[in-house]
């Protein structure tokens, strides 16, 4: 069984950038952007395989990476988190319509997934500027103290 996946030129140049947004993320961001950044990466390179599985693998797949951008946003100051759990959440979404009429809307939920990930990439590369100069992601939370 063979587990070669054959992309399009357009297809490879989508992971090409969505490889460097995920990588500069990691490379340039502080703890959340990295957290969010091997969550993203680890579903990118896992979903294809995960897929062919079955539906509800991509699927708990997906909703993992759900909670862990919401975590991460109720976590931390972050106003791309808050963004890019929205994202993963539409996302998620789409991997239910395949179960309602499995023939009809595979294609179209399907490219919605591509077109959303493609505006959470943009959201990636926009938290590294939020995370490197916003002057609420500079401040230390604060600890508890006794008197």
């Amino acid at each position: 069984m063979s587990l070669a996946l054959t992309l399009t030129i357009a297809q490879y140049g989508f992971l090409a950038v969505s490889i460097f947004a995920l990588a500069l993320l990691l490379a340039a961001g502080k703890t959340p952007e990295r957290v969010a950044a091997t969550t993203l990466t680890c579903l990118m390179f896992i979903s294809p395989y995960l897929t062919r599985e079955g539906p509800i693998w991509p699927a708990l797949a997906s909703g993992l990476t759900l909670v862990t951008l919401v975590l991460l946003a109720l976590r931390y100051e972050r106003w791309w988190l808050i963004g890019a759990s929205g994202f993963q959440l539409v996302i998620f979404s789409t991997h239910f319509a395949p179960l309602i009429s499995p023939q009809q809307y595979i294609w179209p939920s399907i490219t919605l997934r591509l077109i959303l990930w493609g505006g959470l990439m943009a959201l990636c590369l926009f938290a590294i500027g939020e995370s490197r100069w916003a002057p609420y992601a500079q401040a230390q939370r604060p600890t508890k103290q006794t008197d």
